[in-house]
């Protein structure tokens, strides 16, 4: 199984060029979101040409589908949002923002191994 950045990159290249499903937005958004930066830095350009097929592609595709949903149109319009503030970021001779989604805690929970009743015996 691939992973890292080559599995993500492939994975939104894939979902952006297959006929749509309503489901791609809701998905394709926070991870859009928490990679974008990632992928701009390991793929400049390419990602840029990849955010235009998903804004304009994409995005108009699943639009034009019959009847959707008030969550897939709420999804639809994040997924806007973020390609959306990716490529201006980028216009704008930066980079899209830095996500703190893939900042995860380390932490541990203290083990409370203490009967109930508070005797110690077991």
């Amino acid at each position: 199984a691939r992973t890292g950045l080559p599995a993500a990159w492939a994975w939104l290249a894939r979902n952006a060029n297959r006929p749509p499903r309503r489901l791609t937005p809701a998905v394709a958004a926070p991870f859009l979101e928490a990679l974008a930066a990632p992928l701009y830095a390991a793929y400049g350009r390419q990602f840029v040409k990849l955010l235009a097929l998903l804004r304009k592609g994409l995005v108009e595709r699943i639009r034009a589908m019959p009847s959707l949903e008030a969550e897939e149109t709420a999804a639809l319009s994040r997924l806007e949002t973020v390609a959306g503030a990716a490529h201006d970021a980028v216009a704008a001779g930066g980079a899209p923002p830095a996500s703190d989604a893939l900042a995860m805690p380390l932490f541990k929970e203290v083990d409370n191994t203490a009967p109930a009743d508070g005797d110690g015996d077991w």
